[in-house]
């Protein structure tokens, strides 16, 4: 009975150490604050969460990290799990990983606007990992989705259209990019003609279904060179019945196309405005650049 006692003791006795010694270890644990980072929303110019960008262009991140317990000690940019080649990585870091040396700046905590080629095609995971001198770590990921833009395939030059009330042509076939007859039905822009004290008005307007669009202000004819941002400049634009003409002016139509159910977009540019006297030989010179279906 008292062999018994005792090995009740002894037992009591080791677990009374094992739960001491757990409790001490819990109490004694260092403090190990893992860094963070943050993509930050700092402005129009930066991407901060997943999205839908052009494919091959450049955009551009603004990487938060701050402290834990340790200095931080490197930041490594990550594309579906393999490290981005330094090449796409065109503003912000001088390698992958960037190391940070000891007691440095960017060690105490940086925040950093970094600038990477988009991939050619498909969805794409990016990851922003940050490791301290403690090993560490913590991470951020956005998913990206390049899509490829669709390259304008229409261009004309010098497009001669006469002042309606002459003897010439006064409309433009967008379809095929020539100055047809008023009466013609192909015609999808015309020349408003002449007031009625014979001057010539220096108008256009759209018929036969074409739509027309005077751009915004800030509409720049040369950058457009895909379908996607002539239609997203045709929104952008106000809707018109008739517009001034002026040399450098430019103009936006949306047509049915000839050979789908999509819908054929144009823009005009005004090169030349010629203005005669008392014979309504009156005539313009624009170029016509478009995407097809």
């Amino acid at each position: 009975m008292k062999l018994t006692n005792l090995f009740y003791g002894l037992v009591l006795s080791v677990l009374f150490a094992v739960t001491f010694t757990s409790c001490e270890d819990d109490i004694t644990l260092p403090d190990n604050n893992p860094p963070k980072v943050t993509l930050v929303n700092s402005g129009t110019d930066v991407i901060s969460s997943d999205a839908t960008v052009d494919a091959d262009v450049n955009v551009s991140v603004d990487v938060k990290a701050t402290v834990g317990t340790g200095d931080l000690k490197l930041l490594t940019i990550l594309e579906n799990g393999e490290k981005l080649d330094l090449e796409r990585i065109t503003g912000g870091l001088n390698s992958n990983p960037a190391f940070f040396t000891a007691g440095s700046d960017d060690a105490k905590g940086f925040q950093k606007k970094i600038s990477f080629r988009t991939q050619s095609e498909g969805i794409s995971d990016y990851m922003f990992l940050v490791e301290d001198v403690n090993g560490l770590k913590d991470s951020v990921v956005i998913t990206l989705t390049a899509v490829q833009k669709t390259e304008l395939n229409f261009f004309v030059d010098s497009i001669v259209v006469y002042n309606f009330s002459g003897p010439y042509k006064g409309s433009i076939d967008l379809q095929t990019g020539t100055a047809v007859s008023s009466s013609n039905a192909d015609g999808d822009v015309q020349d408003v003609g002449i007031t009625g004290n014979g001057d010539w008005i220096k108008q256009i307007k759209p018929k036969n279904g074409a739509e027309m669009v005077v751009p915004a202000s800030d509409f720049d004819f040369d950058a457009v060179s895909d379908l996607e941002g002539l239609v997203a400049a045709y929104g952008a634009g106000s809707v018109a019945t008739e517009a001034d003409v002026a040399v450098g002016s430019s103009f936006l139509f949306k047509t049915s196309s000839a050979t789908s159910g999509q819908f054929d977009y144009f823009v005009l540019k005004t090169l030349d405005l010629h203005e005669t006297t008392g014979d309504n030989k009156d005539y313009y010179v624009f170029t016509l650049k478009g995407y097809k279906y």
